[in-house]
């Protein structure tokens, strides 16, 4: 066998080059070992993103389920109450950091629900899982039906 280093001749059980110091015996053994590794790490971390993507996508329905559930109690509480106090009430529930921040609670204050629909509207289609949109469609809806 021929040394890879000095490429004098060596014996084929020789671990170290006699002429050059160099191991010679252990790149061959550091294949297989390499090999080994990629076959078991590739997967694991294939799993782990997977089980990663599969957590995120479930907290995902989640929050949705429960945005949807609460703007379902809320559009339940505004329709049993008298029309006259569902305006008055429900727009002292509008927190005041929303109506400057959103245009859409803004026109709710205005009492104008056909254009804060729309906006909110537009606000669902840029993000569909927007919580604070979706509240703000449900409360115009009741709220026009209520007016």
């Amino acid at each position: 066998m021929e040394c890879p280093y000095c490429r004098e001749e060596i014996k084929q059980a020789a671990i170290k080059c006699k002429n050059c110091g160099e191991f010679v015996k252990f790149k061959v053994r550091l294949a297989p070992l390499l090999r080994t590794l990629v076959q078991i790490v590739i997967p694991v971390l294939s799993l782990g993103l997977a089980y990663s993507e599969f957590v995120r996508a479930n907290e995902a329905q989640e929050a949705e389920a429960a945005a949807k559930q609460e703007t379902e109690q809320a559009t339940a509480i505004l329709k049993k109450m008298p029309k006259d106090d569902v305006l008055e009430k429900a727009l002292a529930e509008v927190r005041p950091e929303l109506v400057r921040e959103d245009p859409g609670y803004r026109q709710l204050t205005e009492r104008n629900f056909v254009e804060a629909e729309k906006k909110f509207q537009e606000r669902l289609q840029q993000n569909p899982k927007d919580p604070v949109a979706r509240r703000g469609l449900a409360l115009s809806k009741v709220l026009r039906k209520a007016q």
